[in-house]
Parts: structure tokens; sequence; C-alpha cells
């Protein structure tokens, strides 16, 4: 598996990190990249202590506890630690209280994990997170239908030392060098696995610059932010 490098720490990683779901080939695709993402209730086997773990936590779920949902989790998958937290399903009031990075300098000064990743709902949102936030990985869409990050998010991105890691088209997405890792669902076949790893293997450059070139044709670029506050 090819790696990248996870810019702000300095950190190389496989370039896929397999969304986890129960797959009847889990460990073959563990073979294959050994960094994953668990949601919560998702049904998985237990998994081998050499598996890099981030967990996905929603925001509302991050903050509304009095004890730390991070801790709670870790102890119902039997684990000390993770390598880094994922929280989805932020909102401006949320960004801008402070509030989300207290919760995880904490969790991450207890030794619980090391990550701070932040999920974008779109370019407007990653922008200001890698303009504004302490995070070290900023979660963007890059799709063949939203290609917004490539107008100032991937520049920013560069400019702050700040990774990005991406949910969206495979191709696309390996195409982009800016782009440290890709969420992939865990694949339930042999057949998906080998054809996800034939594209890590063969990335297309050209692909992406022709998918963006049409893009540029047919969308306009996001409008620029009005202030240091998060986009409404």
């Amino acid at each position: 598996m090819t790696n990248r490098t996870l810019a702000r720490v300095g950190l190389q990683v496989p370039v896929i990190w397999w969304d986890l779901w129960a797959s009847p080939i889990v460990d073959e695709c563990l073979k294959a990249s050994n960094w994953c993402v668990l949601r919560g209730n998702v049904p998985v086997a237990q998994l081998p202590e050499s598996v890099e773990l981030m967990l996905a936590v929603d925001a509302d779920e991050l903050l509304s506890r009095r004890t730390s949902i991070i801790t709670q989790r870790l102890a119902e998958i039997g684990r000390p630690r993770c390598r880094g937290v994922i929280v989805e399903n932020l909102s401006p009031d949320q960004l801008k209280s402070g509030r989300v990075f207290h919760r995880l300098t904490q969790s991450r000064d207890q030794g619980l994990t090391q990550l701070l990743i932040l999920e974008a709902e779109d370019a407007l949102a990653a922008e200001w997170m890698v303009e504004h936030t302490p995070a070290h990985v900023v979660s963007v869409r890059y799709t063949i239908d939203d290609q917004a990050i490539r107008y100032r998010v991937i520049d920013a991105a560069r400019d702050a030392e700040m990774a990005l890691i991406a949910r969206g088209d495979l191709r696309l997405c390996i195409g982009e060098p800016a782009i440290a890792a890709v969420r992939c669902p865990i694949p339930q076949t042999p057949e998906e696995l080998w054809e996800i790893l034939s594209t890590v293997d063969r990335p297309d450059p050209a692909f992406s610059e022709t998918a963006w070139k049409e893009y540029q044709t047919t969308h306009s670029p996001p409008p620029k932010l009005k202030s240091a506050h998060p986009p409404e």
C-alpha cells in the first residue's frame, strides 16, 4: 500500500483508511491497510492490536456528555487509546465556542488519542477549519460532482501545513497528491478489494486534471469567507 504524509505531524500513513463494517474479508483488507475508522455501534469483530484506529464521533455526542464519549467507546472495544478522533456534524456555533477543541485536547493530554480530525460538510467549512483551527487533519468531500476544494482549500492547506483526507471518488482522490488518504467502505469481496488496490497502484493525475477542467466550466468558486467566524 502506498503511503503519504500527514503534513502537520509528519506521519506516514497508508493512502486508504477503511470505514469499518462487518466484512468476510476483513483480514485481507487489514493486510492491505491497517488504518481504520470506526463509528459507534458498528458490528465489527475484535481488531488486532496492529490496527491504527480512528474513532468517528458526532459533535453533539462529544459535547453533551459529562463522561467522555471517547473513553466510553474505547472501553467498549477493549482498547486503551486510539490513533485519532474524527469529529462529524460540526455546527458553526460548536466551532466558534472552542469547546470541541477543549474536549479533544483533554483526551489527547490524557493519552487517549493523538490526531485531532475535523470533518467538513463543504468546501467553505473546510477552508475555515484549515485557516482557523488547531486540528491536525481536515476531512473533505471530493467527488466528480463536488470538486470545490480545488478552488482554495488545497492551497490553504498546503500553506498551513494541514493534512487533508477525503471522502469521495477514489480515482479522483488518488490522482490528487494533496490528499493524504481516502476513506473507503471496507470491501465485501476479493474483487472489490482488488479494484481498490489496483486504483491505488496506478494514480491517474491526468484524470483528475481533466475532471477539474470540466468542473470549472459549470461551477463557480464558492464565495470567499467574510470574517474569522465559521460559515453559516
